[in-house]
């Protein structure tokens, strides 16, 4: 099941699987940690067991709530408005030190209760995760675990009666006085310019990222070229050297490898002073992709190919390759930019340059050769909201196409696919097809159900 397709999401963080390695609750993915790996997480960060000197003491980015209510909200608030932090619920807490696990009488999801209220009382709703567990010496009781991301807009607190912005000052979420409004405003206007910055950086990109291997093709195989840029906002403080390099391939085989398993292809390397770049060739029919990653942080993939899908003779262009080739690189470049504890935003750009060939659902047969049930459902899907979103019969496309979205590395795998759509309805439009975009949802939706 999209076993090839989606590696990524299967390489788990070595701080939740490695055997003697505990869970990270500042950087691991909550959607892939069980119920007992959340409590034991929890137990293990707050040393519950240990003597009181031993435990964590509450901080600019880490705070106890024995319960949910105002107080977790001014918490939330304060976190985006300064460093993001941790707001661990369920744990009482003494001299800003954690007390004892208690947990939350919860008859449904506490997470969804915790969320509901952020997403109600706080506005715009900052970036965050849930992760939360029952708690196993109390039936009925639950944890949870609140991972704000630090933001760049200002966060009302919107319920009456309460002051509207919070910041945090060490162990507290206290309300901005007006040198700390001034800076947060100021810092509101800097993300503006980091963005106009990285929309830059792209437009260098875009031609310097050459594919090297056209004059290879005959003059009647004009491939299908598709280029992905990211271009964070702020610096990740990534310096390049041979351990980058090494783990940067590392990444690009583990989630791009199975394009070419069981053949031969060639492979160069290139680098500057600010850049490093990998690249494949095979010759047999010559698809040609790039890799390079720049020491601010870019991550650009660039690739042409003369894709053949299934059931069919002719090279036709794959919408199912561009939505799975997007979410592996989307997951290599959450992962580079994690080692260097970088979370947050990052333009993206998606360019595509296609010559006359139909457009299919459908996923290129060399990604798997034994569709499973739920693959064959996924794509059965796909095809049937394909055909509901597209209003127009002719579906040979020529002409070049780009889209552009904002990616949030600190939002879990699932929140992707919205963006994913978005980006497949712009591509979609700029080679002139007319798409119902909630159709276009369902369908990338599929995906993301399927690779679970």
């Amino acid at each position: 099941m999209f076993r090839y397709l989606f590696a990524y999401k299967n390489v788990r963080h070595c701080a939740v699987r490695g055997m003697n390695m505990a869970v990270d609750l500042y950087k691991d993915d909550f959607s892939r940690l069980t119920d007992v790996e959340v409590f034991q997480g929890i137990e293990a960060f707050t040393r519950i067991t240990e003597p009181i000197a031993l435990r964590p003491r509450e901080g600019f980015v880490l705070d106890f709530k024995g319960e949910w209510g105002d107080r977790a909200l001014h918490t939330v608030a304060g976190f985006a408005h300064t460093f993001g932090g941790l707001l661990i619920v369920g744990v009482s807490e003494k001299d800003a030190q954690p007390d004892e696990l208690i947990g939350v009488e919860s008859a449904g999801e506490l997470k969804t209760s915790i969320a509901s209220s952020i997403a109600t009382n706080i506005s715009p709703t900052p970036s965050f995760e849930i992760a939360e567990c029952q708690h196993p010496g109390h039936p009925g009781r639950k944890l949870a675990v609140v991972r704000v991301r630090q933001g760049h807009q200002l966060y009302y607190c919107t319920k009456k009666g309460e002051r509207p912005i919070y910041v945090r000052n060490e162990d507290e979420s206290v309300p901005a006085d007006a040198a700390q409004l001034r800076s947060l405003i100021e810092r509101k206007t800097s993300k503006s310019h980091a963005q106009d910055a990285a929309v830059h950086r792209i437009s260098v990109l875009r031609p310097s990222v050459q594919l090297k291997h056209n004059d290879h093709l005959p003059p009647s195989q004009t491939p299908t070229n598709m280029q992905i840029i990211l271009s964070p906002f702020d610096h990740p403080g990534l310096i390049l050297d041979s351990n980058v390099e090494q783990q940067f391939r590392k990444l690009v085989s583990q989630n791009f490898s199975f394009r070419y398993r069981n053949t031969e292809f060639e492979k160069e390397e290139d680098r500057s002073l600010d850049y490093y770049e990998w690249r494949w060739f095979r010759a047999t029919d010559k698809r040609e992709s790039v890799w390079r990653i720049t020491s601010s942080g870019d991550v650009v993939y660039s690739r042409q190919m003369l894709t053949r899908v299934a059931d069919r003779e002719s090279p036709a262009w794959s919408l199912g390759d561009i939505i799975a080739e997007l979410l592996l690189l989307l997951g290599v470049a959450r992962s580079v930019w994690k080692s260097s504890g970088f979370y947050g935003e990052a333009q993206l750009m998606v360019s595509l340059l296609v010559y006359d060939l139909p457009l299919q659902a459908d996923l290129a047969t060399e990604i798997w050769t034994a569709p499973t049930p739920d693959v064959v459902w996924a794509m059965q899907d796909f095809n049937s909201a394909l055909r509901d979103s597209i209003a127009s019969g002719d579906l040979h496309s020529s002409g070049a196409a780009s889209a552009t979205g904002i990616f949030n590395s600190s939002l879990p795998y699932d929140a992707c696919a919205d963006m994913v759509a978005n980006l497949m309805n712009q591509l979609l439009r700029g080679l002139t097809f007319a798409v119902d975009i909630k159709s276009l949802r369902r369908a990338v939706e599929s995906f993301f159900q399927a690779s679970r």
